[in-house]
């Protein structure tokens, strides 16, 4: 019934002074509060005569502002709840920790005062690295914000999250934002700043969770199939094939390697791409360099082959210290594909040959110069005068055949069993 009343009686009075040309006027103060008090304030309709009367406090004889009498007949000064000429705001105190300064100027970082419930600092100035950073946020790992010196800051101190308590990004995490969001790219879940995740996958492009599901023994992210590998969107989100020819694996078993296990199986090799024809082949690709393999005889060269078109071909493969083995007749598809010099048949699972050792004749860098394609007479011949040679990393002799430290009379062994042996063409 009181607030009816009050609406009514305002009402009622802005009609009276309307009908006598008074003005009637809402003045706002500047607070920092959330509730705003809202003041009447009906001026005089004869400021600005020079004569002080009721509901002045002052009356220069003009409306002008900026005089120290505004325009109202009010005293133009700091902490009177209006905002003035130079004033951005006025809340009536003298608290500096507010929105509002005792000069009537906004609060702002770099301001030295210290707003509550807004600024964790304040050091009078808007430099990063300095322990209070641009935003008034005290610079320490764990407050969320991304500051100097810091990969990421996820606003806590745990680790196994992606960003440690040192705010650096965790291995196989991608961080981004601030506060910092981090994903694993290839864990099946979209989150952070990725556009996708199909999880890992064989070479195939099968869902796998460890290399031991994929026959090629790498479970991995993949791209060309609407997912990149680094989890973007690939051709607007549908499944892009690729247009060249990528050979993602190629597996060599070398014969009776017996070297340590950072070394064995090592070696390196050339690879060639001919037209299948047994009787006048033509090269229609050859990696320019040696290729190795990591201690499996595998290697993960991922050659893309553009220019070469789908196709069957006869595939070489040519090593520093074996004989040359050939894959017949394989189908070469745009994409992915594996080679497996261990199976005749290149099929994916892992065969039971091994690439033949002994021919260590030339020291050619191209498969044309590398080997003659026979263990003969010339390869004992070099083979004995090596015998007693050391090789501590064993793969810099070529006549270290089992690749071990030192070039002796098992090396020269498993050349006598291959003697006579050629190349398969």
């Amino acid at each position: 019934m009181h607030n009816k009343f009050t609406k009514i009686s305002l009402l009622f009075l802005a009609v009276i002074l309307a009908i006598g040309g008074a003005i009637l006027e809402m003045k706002t103060p500047s607070s920092s509060a959330a509730n705003v008090n809202v003041q009447l304030f009906v001026p005089s309709p004869d400021c600005g005569n020079g004569s002080l009367q009721a509901g002045e406090q002052c009356d220069d004889g003009n409306t002008t502002n900026g005089d120290g009498c505004d325009q109202y007949c009010i005293i133009e000064m700091c902490g009177n709840t209006f905002v003035q000429v130079n004033e951005q705001c006025d809340d009536g105190n003298v608290d500096n920790n507010d929105a509002c300064l005792n000069t009537c100027q906004n609060a702002s970082c770099g301001d030295t005062f210290l707003r509550t419930g807004v600024e964790q600092c304040d050091d009078g100035g808007v430099a990063n690295g300095d322990g209070c950073d641009s935003a008034c946020y005290l610079e320490v790992c764990g407050n969320g914000r991304v500051q100097a010196g810091e990969a990421c800051d996820d606003g806590n101190m745990a680790n196994g999250d992606g960003c440690t308590n040192t705010c650096a990004v965790e291995a196989g995490y991608t961080c981004s934002g601030s506060p910092s969001c981090c994903a694993v790219c290839g864990d099946g879940v979209k989150q952070c700043a990725e556009q996708c995740d199909d999880g890992k996958e064989c070479f195939d492009h099968t869902p796998c969770t460890t290399n031991a599901d994929c026959l090629d023994f790498l479970c991995t992210t993949r791209s060309n199939d609407g997912c990149s590998a680094t989890c973007t969107t690939e051709g607007g989100g549908g499944a892009r094939p690729s247009e060249d020819i990528i050979i993602t694996q190629i597996t060599a078993y070398p014969e009776q390697r017996s070297g340590a296990a950072g070394t064995n199986y090592d070696t390196k090799y050339f690879f060639s791409v001919l037209t299948p024809d047994n009787q006048n082949h033509q090269i229609v690709y050859t990696q320019p360099t040696l290729l190795p393999t990591n201690n499996q005889g595998k290697g993960y060269p991922y050659l893309t082959l553009s220019g070469i078109a789908a196709n069957t071909y006869d595939i070489t493969l040519k090593s520093t210290a074996h004989l040359t083995s050939m894959l017949d007749n394989v189908y070469l598809r745009t994409g992915e594909n594996l080679l497996n010099f261990t199976n005749p048949a290149n099929l994916p699972q892992i065969g039971s040959q091994v690439l033949t050792a002994g021919d260590i004749d030339n020291s050619g860098t191209s498969p044309s110069t590398l080997g003659d394609d026979a263990i003969n007479s010339v390869d004992i011949s070099i083979m004995l005068q090596n015998i007693g040679n050391s090789d501590t990393t064993g793969n810099n002799n070529r006549a270290n055949l089992n690749q071990d430290t030192v070039v002796d009379e098992a090396d020269l062994n498993i050349l006598l069993n291959n003697l006579d042996k050629e190349a398969h063409y």
